[in-house]
């Protein structure tokens, strides 16, 4: 029998793999400083320092005394609630169980909905302005959308939108960090240090929000103790990395680590942040240099790639077998199992999905063994952000059952895409091994997506995965 599982109902999960590509970057790649050593944390929770309003400065003394005399890290961590970071800078755990969201996500999200269709008429009016096309009523509206756009993006404090006494004790200051809310593809927050400021997307769920506003708020704490900081993906590329090492550096890099453990570990309780130790024993952390001003929460660089290749496929000038990857796989399926592993589709199906037979005879890129589904190169572009937030998504009990890679590990993810009436669904291959840049690796591939009558009574009483 399948399992349903709607993805609404998705366990928060305490802890998560965020590794991708892990291997394909070394310690000291491109003279990057690690300061790995035996000290080294990749801290959860949020992480205060000795600038805390409520440091136990006693518990620290005792807690750098023990280490003088040898003390295992784990006993003094569990006796002073003191221990390193991957910076080597003493931190404690302040409790984040008791946050709570104090303002109307239905309210914010209708703001940010109003706000991205400004957005999208001022882009329209603008161009109309550059090529000298516009009336002088169109003037006027653009230069007036300016002005309520600007309104919109004014913040309100960050102790306005949560209530955290235990934070807020600590560190008084965060109390006027400024939130504001916008939709985004990509991000469910993002924190710039450049302006203190906040950015949530409202069209998360609360605890998805909740989860985002922690990880800023450990930036924010970053760098008010001067802790290891974190990173963007832009960083990591303009010093030369390509999409994949840049995202493998941004999840590796020492502040992004200890920020997403912080969200991971919020709901822990008293006796369980004592007894389960945290991720402090990783060796493939690297460092940021200080002064990189925005960090964001979720981020998918390999989204505008993979549009490009979508377009050289399109073009028949992708020139390579590789498979195209859109992105990490989405915390929607890692919550029901699904290892972190890069989400790709071989150029064979990017093309079967997006033409009709007739185009595929026409252009000469024909197979007779191929079903072509005619969704349109949009269509397929929009892949990525359709599993990640799909309707439903249906496996079968057995699904990470490694007897059978490929006949048995067939997850289907009905996504909210509706052409011709029709729903559109897409089947995933969970661990399976292809080629990328001459290397074997693992990915969960998407094998096909296509539409099909809303037959759900079929998918869910099928106890075999279904041919498609």
């Amino acid at each position: 029998m399948w399992l349903k599982v709607n993805r609404l109902q998705l366990p928060l999960l305490s802890s998560s793999t965020y590794g991708f590509f892990n291997n394909s970057i070394s310690q000291n790649s491109k003279n990057v400083n690690t300061k790995n050593d035996e000290s080294s944390n990749d801290i959860k929770y949020s992480m205060g320092g000795l600038k805390a309003e409520t440091a136990d400065k006693s518990a620290l003394e005792k807690a750098m005394e023990l280490e003088k005399d040898g003390i295992d890290s784990e006993k003094i961590r569990k006796e002073t609630g003191w221990f390193k970071g991957y910076d080597c800078k003493w931190r404690f755990e302040i409790d984040d169980s008791e946050l709570e969201f104090k303002t109307d996500i239905e309210k914010n999200r209708a703001a940010a909905i109003e706000l991205a269709k400004m957005k999208v008429k001022s882009a329209e009016l603008e161009e109309k302005i550059v090529n000298d096309t516009a009336t002088k009523a169109e003037e006027n509206e653009y230069y007036n959308l300016d002005e309520k756009m600007i309104e919109y993006r004014k913040g309100v404090k960050l102790s306005d939108v949560i209530n955290h006494p235990k934070l807020f004790e600590a560190y008084p200051q965060l109390k006027n960090v400024d939130v504001y809310y916008e939709i985004s593809s990509v991000n469910r927050g993002v924190y710039s240090s450049n302006g203190n400021v906040i950015m949530l997307n409202p069209m998360h769920t609360i605890d998805e929000q909740k989860e985002a506003i922690i990880h800023e708020i450990q930036h924010a704490i970053q760098g008010i103790e001067n802790f290891a900081n974190g990173s963007n993906l832009e960083y990591w590329k303009n010093l030369g990395y390509s999409d994949e090492e840049a995202m493998a550096m941004y999840y590796n890099t020492a502040g992004e680590r200890e920020a997403r453990d912080v969200s991971a570990r919020r709901d822990y309780n008293a006796e369980q942040r004592k007894n389960i130790r945290p991720d402090i024993d990783r060796k493939d952390v690297v460092f940021a240099n200080s002064g990189d001003p925005v960090y964001s929460a979720d981020e998918n660089i390999m989204q505008n790639d993979f549009e490009e290749k979508v377009d050289q496929i399109e073009n028949n000038t992708y020139n390579s077998d590789d498979v195209v990857i859109m992105g990490r796989t989405p915390k929607v399926l890692q919550d029901i199992g699904f290892n972190s592993l890069p989400v790709a589709m071989t150029k064979k199906h990017i093309y079967s999905v997006a033409v009709s037979e007739a185009r595929a005879k026409n252009e000469g890129r024909y197979n007779k063994n191929t079903n072509y589904h005619n969704l349109g190169f949009n269509a397929v572009k929009q892949i990525y952000n359709k599993i990640s937030d799909p309707l439903m998504v249906i496996v079968a009990p057995d699904f990470t059952d490694k007897t059978s890679r490929y006949s048995t590990h067939r997850v289907i993810a009905l996504v909210d895409l509706s052409v011709n009436n029709k729903q559109v669904i897409a089947p995933i291959v969970v661990d399976y091994e292809s080629i990328y840049n001459k290397n074997l690796i693992d990915i969960n591939l998407v094998s096909t997506y296509f539409n099909k009558n809303s037959n759900l009574d079929k998918l869910l009483d099928n106890k075999k995965t279904e041919q498609l």
